[in-house]
């Protein structure tokens, strides 16, 4: 099982990313829904108020669903069995791209920015953002990092969020 953080706006990913990583490592202390991978594979950011996966068809099925309304929301989602994180990701990707995230009436773009784990092997990560570049530039942030013990999110310049 993967998870997915969907945020409703630019303003609030700052505030949706602390949150969501104490949800996280609060889950993980649990015992909840763990892998060996970074569970995050993804977040992806609308236009206020919108939800940016509503309109996805086959992308995947949402097995739980927790977050603070018009804010943040975090999905765990289920796959097909064997699929790695990348093709996870490639798959979410590929359903924004097909339902229309060229943005809202307004013009705001849904975005993507992946997530990995810290310590990920760096021409590994190169490799996968060229990937998910391909045909979908207008989607993708970058890339976020995701602390395997404390599940804390770290933008790409190394902040902590």
């Amino acid at each position: 099982m993967s998870a997915l953080l969907v945020v409703y706006g630019m303003d609030a990913l700052s505030r949706a990313c602390r949150e969501a990583s104490d949800l996280l490592a609060l889950s993980q202390r649990k015992g909840a829904h763990c892998e060996t991978e970074s569970s995050l594979i993804g977040i992806v950011i609308g236009p206020d108020g919108a939800d940016p996966v509503a309109a996805r068809s086959n992308t995947c099925a949402v097995l739980e669903s927790a977050g603070i309304q018009d804010v943040w929301t975090l999905l765990w989602l289920g796959f097909p069995a064997g699929m790695s994180a990348a093709q996870r990701r490639r798959r979410i990707v590929c359903g924004l791209d097909e339902t229309g995230a060229e943005g809202d009436e307004c013009g705001v773009p849904v975005r993507f920015a992946p997530v990995f784990a810290a310590g990920a092997d760096a021409k590994a990560v190169q490799a996968e953002i060229a990937y998910l570049s391909r045909g979908c530039t207008r989607l993708l942030m970058p890339a976020v990092f995701q602390d395997p013990l404390t599940q804390r999110l770290m933008v790409f310049n190394g902040s902590v969020q």
